[in-house]
């Protein structure tokens, strides 16, 4: 090989060295790229790995820029080792799991209740009658319940209220009016309320026939069926008249017969304080309040009362939570 070549030869081999040196950087720049959303963290023995940087991401699932990292490890759904998580994320997965186990919870509650009216449970609240009066088992609980809706207008109304104090409570509604105001029924239902049955146009059951009876049932089914589409649990008799023929009816129908054990008879009262203070002096634990809709007297005390309540350590419950038996 001549001098020529041999230079020609030296010179091609550098350019390739020069070339396979420039891929290697692009590669290990690429690598980099890549790997930059991960991070470094350690086991509990100290072996390094490496953490995918969605450990890293906060709750607006935006990456964090310089993540606070927790000092203890946390076990990861699915992983076989525990990881170091920055504090907003695992700020984050608490939020996410108190949520999954108050849905839980939520679904207990209308499981058990739904089976009681069927007969597959036997809550103790119950009388020998049959009949729920209140369930002084729930220590500072109670239920906030409204007769004779829905209406136009004031439904919403009240709704709001329970919304902006943070309270749920149960509607027992008339299903010629659930026909009548069929949206104010599902917003009964969509905002985390309970609809439960007064009877088809409030009429006192127990000064009827059987076959009128048996109709009321019907069509007051039929429109909740029709209209909102949800299982029904309780059922509350006009005026609280019954008897045990209508009793039986209603579990027939799989409901459960409820009355109430707190009455501050708003529907005849002028003062929105009377009502207050009627139930502040009597209520105890596990009551059962007996409220109307479309009162204005009603409504304009519900905000304080609701207030009272929670300032004597009473939580504000569903129908479906007072009779709920704690596992």
């Amino acid at each position: 090989m001549n001098n020529f070549t041999e230079r020609s030869f030296t010179m091609a081999k550098r350019k390739w060295k020069i070339k396979f040196i420039y891929c290697l950087i692009a590669l290990l720049v690429a690598g980099v790229c890549f790997a930059a959303p991960s991070v470094l963290a350690e086991d509990k023995d100290g072996t390094s790995f490496e953490k995918m940087s969605t450990y890293a991401v906060g709750p607006d699932s935006q990456v964090i820029a310089e993540p606070v990292w927790l000092e203890e490890y946390i076990a990861m759904e699915g992983e076989d080792f525990p990881y170091k998580v920055a504090k907003e994320y695992y700020l984050f997965l608490q939020a996410i799991q108190e949520a999954k186990e108050k849905r839980t919870h939520a679904e207990k509650v209308d499981e058990y209740a739904m089976a009681a009216a069927r007969g597959a449970e036997a809550p103790a609240a119950l009388g020998k009658d049959g009949i729920f009066r209140q369930n002084r088992s729930k220590k500072k609980k109670v239920a906030l319940t409204f007769d004779d809706g829905p209406y136009k207008n004031w439904t919403e109304k009240y709704i709001k209220v329970l919304e902006e104090n943070d309270v749920k409570a149960t509607f027992f509604c008339l299903g010629s009016l659930i026909k009548a105001h069929p949206e104010e029924a599902k917003m009964i239902v969509s905002s985390g309320n309970k609809l439960a049955l007064h009877s088809y146009q409030h009429n006192q059951l127990n000064a009827k026939t059987q076959a009128f009876r048996e109709n009321d049932f019907a069509k007051s089914l039929q429109a909740v069926e029709e209209v909102v589409n949800v299982p029904i649990v309780f059922f509350r008799p006009p005026y609280g008249a019954y008897d045990k023929d209508l009793v039986a009816l209603a579990k027939e129908n799989h409901l459960i017969t409820c009355m109430w054990s707190v009455d501050p008879q708003d529907w005849k009262q002028k003062d929105s304080a009377k009502v207050i203070n009627s139930i502040m002096n009597v209520v105890k634990d596990g009551d059962i309040i007996l409220l109307h809709e479309g009162k204005k007297v009603t409504y304009d005390a519900l905000p304080e009362l609701i207030r009272q309540l929670k300032d004597k350590g009473f939580e504000v419950v569903t129908m479906n939570e007072l009779l709920y038996e704690e596992e």
